[in-house]
Formats: C-alpha cells, structure tokens, sequence
C-alpha cells in the first residue's frame, strides 16, 4: 500500500511540475475586469497566470484528493479534501515565484524544489493518515504551513490591492492553511467548520490592516500571528485539551510577540 502511494505520489508530481512549466511558457492575452465592490472600485487583470493558475489548482485538488482518498476509502470526502489545502496553496506560491525567474538555471532548480517540496508534503500528509500520525511528519507540516503563510501575507499585504481582493484571497488560503493544521479523522465538518472561523477572522483582520502606515513584512508577521492564535485556539479545543491554563499561555504568547512586532517594526497610521 506504502509502495503504491509513493508511486501515485510521483506521478501527480511529475503532472503538477509540467503544468507549472508549461504556466511559465504559456502568454495568453489579459483581460481587464472592472467593477465596484462593497462601494470600493476594483479592478481585475485576468491574465496567464490567473488561467493557468486557475487550472493547476484544479489539477491539484483532484490529484490529492484521489490520493488521500484511495488509502482512506472508509474516510469522508470532506476529510479527504481537507488534504488539498496545503498543497493548493504550496502549488500558487510556486507558480508566483517561476514567473519570476528568467534564468533557465534558476528556473530548473525553482521547479526541481518546487517538486521536492510537494512531494516533502505529499508523503507527509501519508505518514499522518489513520494510525499512522507520525508526530516528526506532523511538525514538519505545521512548519510548511506557517511558512507558507507569511509569505502570502506579506506578498498580499505589499500588494496593497484593494481591501475586497486581499481580504478575499487572505481569507481563502487562510482557510486552506487551516485545514491542514486542524485536520483528523472522525471530524471532517468541525474541521471545515473552524478552518472557514479562521478564514474569515483572517479577512476581517487584513482589511482592518490595511489601513495602516505598516510594511510588507510587518504586516505579514501581524497576520501570522493572528492566524497562529486563532488555528493553535482551535486545534486545542478539537483535541478535547483546551482549558484556562492553555488560553492564558496563547494570549501571553500573543502580548509577547505583540510587543517584539511592536519593537522591531515601526506602526503608524
């Protein structure tokens, strides 16, 4: 069983790193959408890359799910598909950084660790399935997902796109991201249930962030540590753990790093 899920791991890499090839070669003509949201005027370039990247989250979503779903057959689809969060979002940021290197070289090793990290993943998220759980694999996850998440947020954050649309795509990887960390078995809906908590948590926190004097990686961090609050809240309590000695810890945490950020960044409005 172990044999053929590393082999279906090989092949799903193999499709994900040409499409991501082939989203870097690929130039489709861009199509400006304007419109106004929430009394806001917003407009969207819908370029190759939202196309392609459009597409290879689909494929992502698709091939993960097959995986997962072909060792856990007795499972959820919903448990299923928490699994595809991570990888989603590993699969966009991979595909941003590509479209940046011109070099070949460059571009060969951003694609070979690309495929060195999904695969990192994939097998990760094996060695946590059922009764595996695996504590080293769960770690090297969490470290993933934390990463992979204040790259976003800064990315988003120094975008200074309108409030809608970041607070839109903060929302959306933030649940994808939750997922990862609040995934188990036997609760697939409370998992879906406090991810889309903390996704929404996320959206309200960046629009309210973006009408600060703050930089990119002050931003970024603040995020981080908001979505690390409320996942390490919420994964207490599903783990049946939570209690007034845990809340008290995190929101010491919370001041502590409050007041680092607030040392090393300057804040204005």
């Amino acid at each position: 069983m172990e044999e053929v899920y590393y082999q279906r791991t090989g092949t799903l890499v193999s499709l994900l790193l040409l499409g991501l090839a082939l989203s870097c070669l690929i130039r489709l003509p861009t199509n400006i959408v304007s419109f106004v949201a929430f009394g806001s005027p917003t407009t969207l370039y819908v370029s190759t890359s939202w196309i392609m990247g459009g597409m290879l989250l689909l494929l992502t979503m698709a091939g993960v799910y097959s995986l997962v779903h072909s060792q856990e057959e007795k499972s959820s689809p919903l448990y299923s598909l928490a699994f595809t969060g991570l990888p989603s979002v590993v699969i966009l940021i991979a595909l941003f950084f590509l479209r940046l290197l011109a070099d070949r070289l460059f571009f060969v090793l951003g694609l070979a660790s690309a495929g060195l990290l999904l695969t990192l993943i994939l097998v990760g998220q094996y060695h946590t399935m059922g009764e595996r759980n695996s504590l080293w694999a769960r770690w090297g996850l969490d470290v993933v997902v934390y990463g992979a998440a204040i790259f976003f947020y800064a990315l988003i954050y120094g975008l200074r796109t309108h409030s809608p649309l970041s607070a839109s795509g903060v929302s959306l990887v933030s649940g994808a991201l939750a997922l990862e960390l609040l995934r188990y078995e036997g609760g697939a809906r409370r998992t879906w249930l406090y991810a889309l908590v903390v996704g929404l948590i996320m959206g309200e926190v960046v629009w309210v962030l973006n009408y600060w004097g703050i930089s990119a990686l002050a931003g970024g961090s603040l995020l981080l540590l908001v979505f690390y609050l409320f996942t390490g809240l919420a994964r207490q309590y599903l783990e049946g753990v939570i209690g007034r000695r845990v809340v008290v810890e995190f929101l010491l945490l919370a001041f502590l790093s409050l007041a680092l950020l607030g040392w090393l960044f300057s804040w204005s409005w």
